[in-house]
């Protein structure tokens, strides 16, 4: 496969600081006794005017030239050659004279200009495309790219900087050369310039050297808008954009949405959703900012390039759903991480910025009384959306329990059962005071009426919660019920006798229990942290079961809110899962729970297929939000 070097490793690349340039191209067939040909570069009207006979001379002449301009040199010119190129010709018309071969004209000719221009002569390195002279044999066809890549790649160390020319050879082997090139700049090589030389055979004084590196740089362009619509990565972008167009006045929109397009991605990078608003505006704004200069760029020198920018625009446009002349919703944003597989940047965006969205949507009322004093009670700011919803309304469904699962036979059967055994039950306080008061260790008595013995068993813990050592508490709240707190003990009891409304509401506390674990409540402990979705599942299982009494402040079908409550607690609790360190323990009740429309382990497939379905589903409220008016307004 050619000539053989040692590969420097990355570390001895680094320690040399520097790599080699060096020039790759396909030696063309000989030609018998061409004509030399001039070929217009930007060296024309000096001593450096390009000159050559066969393919390769003014491409390889032009590089040499190119680089001693800049204080540099071509140190290595990688060959690749063909079993034909390496063979020495005869011309049918002269057949008695034999000429060299194809590579041996090039090694001559290079030779002799390096000479000429006192500078240095490149190290020239055949590669072998079809043929291997070292065995005596050809390549085998479907071994050839694979070969030929590897010898490029084994001849090319980082930090080397590569040129190249695109004239010669077949163009399937052309299209490789462009392909290797791509893959080794992923590795830290640099491709430094790309050249063609044309031919005219109808005008010889059209011959030039076109500088085709400006083409190939809108690799980079499309890399740089895809890595952005797919990853919110702007990095390539960025450079390409530094490398072309900045610091000129006319780009000065571009160079603005750049900029704005970097924001996004570190914002994105980093899940900074509370600089997310601004920065959806400024994006969207910036857009349209650059479109308008569309047709104020004509140059010639960028024209392609200012073409396929600004078309993929739209394609920036059509990936944030934006085709419509809308502005970037916090939906679109979503389903875009979802779209680019950032599902922890989707999850985060949904948790933090949804809540916003159903509030500015009109799915609640925020300026509800009933919840407002929900609100007051946990010291929720209004424009506090995640803690409204996720802590005001939860708790506020919780607070009207009583009218979500009470039915009107349940209501008449409660007001039968405390009219029999309130004073039952004022009889049995005085028969088992000191039970009660904690001065005995006996059980209470068995009582036929099971209210009875529940009461009083409530009323003992009442009474052993807010007279416990050292509680300061001045008022005894017992559900909706506030009074001053009497002194001791006895004095509760006392109160008991005179206020059976206190009595009433234990009752009606018993019989709610009773009604929350036939419907399938989960348990709960009073301020444990470990219990908070149990608590939270809890006023979603009450909601489903509602007696037809929606919650004053929704604007949305009691579906949709159900289904709304459910996601949002599903996301929110996988979002805490992955974004926590050490992975909180669900309980298995919330589990067993989430198991039954969810998984509750952690799924990126799944939960990307949720959150698309809960997206989708937006449009669908919005239109029950609609038909709701429409209702109302033909009433």
């Amino acid at each position: 496969m050619g000539e053989t070097r040692e590969i420097k490793s990355t570390s001895e690349n680094n320690k040399e600081g520097k790599g080699k340039n060096k020039l790759i191209f396909f030696l063309s067939k000989y030609k018998f006794e061409p004509k030399e040909c001039h070929y217009k570069s930007k060296y024309d009207g000096g001593n450096n005017e390009i000159y050559g006979k066969q393919t390769p001379d003014a491409p390889t002449k032009y590089f040499l030239n190119y680089l001693t301009e800049k204080g540099k040199k071509i140190d290595d010119i990688l060959c690749i050659t063909s079993k034909d190129t390496n063979e020495r010709k005869k011309n049918r018309n002269k057949p008695d004279k034999e000429y060299e071969s194809a590579f041996e004209n090039y090694k001559r000719v290079l030779n002799e200009f390096c000479e000429k221009k006192k500078i240095e002569i490149p190290k020239l390195i055949k590669l072998n495309f079809d043929y291997n002279f070292e065995k005596g044999e050809s390549i085998d066809e479907d071994d050839r790219y694979r070969n030929l890549f590897k010898s490029i790649v084994d001849e090319i160390s980082e930090n080397d900087t590569v040129y190249i020319d695109y004239t010669s050879g077949i163009r399937d082997t052309s299209l490789l050369i462009i392909l290797m090139i791509r893959y080794l700049e992923y590795t830290g090589i640099k491709c430094g310039g790309m050249i063609y030389s044309y031919f005219d055979n109808d005008d010889k004084e059209n011959n030039k050297i076109i500088d085709i590196k400006s083409t190939y740089d809108l690799f980079e362009l499309l890399n740089g808008v895809n890595e952005f619509t797919s990853f919110g990565k702007s990095k390539t972008l960025s450079n390409y954009y530094n490398n072309i167009w900045k610091d000129k006045e006319e780009y000065k929109e571009i160079s603005e949405l750049i900029e704005t397009m970097n924001d996004f991605s570190d914002m994105m990078s980093l899940c900074m959703v509370e600089d997310i608003d601004e920065i959806m505006k400024k994006l969207n704004q910036k857009i349209i900012e650059a479109e308008k200069i569309k047709n104020k760029i004509n140059s010639n020198e960028n024209q392609l390039m200012n073409y396929m920018f600004f078309n993929l625009i739209k394609e920036i446009k059509k990936k944030f759903y934006l085709e419509d002349g809308e502005e970037i919703t916090y939906i679109n944003l979503i389903r875009w991480c979802l779209d680019n597989d950032l599902i922890q940047q989707a999850l985060t965006l949904y948790v933090e910025k949804m809540p916003e969205y159903y509030f500015n949507s009109n799915f609640f009322n925020i300026n509800d009384e009933n919840l407002n004093e929900t609100l007051e009670s946990l010291k929720i700011l209004k424009d506090n959306y995640i803690d409204v919803f996720y802590k005001g309304i939860f708790k506020n469904i919780l607070n009207d329990t009583k009218k979500y699962i009470l039915t009107e036979e349940d209501i008449k059967e409660l007001k039968s059962v405390k009219n029999k055994i309130i004073k039952k039950i004022k009889e049995s306080i005085f028969k088992n005071k000191e039970y009660i008061l904690g001065k005995e260790n006996t059980s209470i008595q068995e009582y036929k009426e099971i209210y009875i013995k529940e009461t009083l068993d409530e009323i003992k813990s009442i009474i052993s919660r807010e007279y416990k050592k050292g509680n300061t508490n001045k008022k005894i709240k017992i559900y909706s019920l506030d009074e001053d707190k009497p002194k001791d003990k006895e004095g509760f009891l006392s109160l008991l006798f005179s206020k059976e409304e206190i009595i009433s509401e234990i009752v009606d506390n018993i019989y709610l229990k009773k009604k929350l674990k036939k419907i399938g409540t989960l348990s709960t402990k009073k301020n444990d942290i470990e219990y908070t979705y149990n608590k939270k599942i809890n006023s979603i299982i009450i909601l489903s079961t509602n007696n037809k009494n929606m919650p004053s402040w929704s604007n949305i079908r009691l579906k949709d809110l159900i289904l709304l409550m459910e996601d949002y607690l599903y996301f929110k609790i996988m979002r805490n899962q992955i974004n926590h360190a050490k992975k909180s323990k669900l309980t298995q009740e919330v589990e067993a729970y989430l198991n039954k429309k969810y998984k509750s382990n952690i799924d990126a497939g799944y939960i990307k297929q949720k959150m698309y379905i809960s997206i989708n589903n937006i449009p669908e409220v919005l239109q029950g939000i609609e038909d709701s008016k429409e209702i109302a307004s033909t009433v």
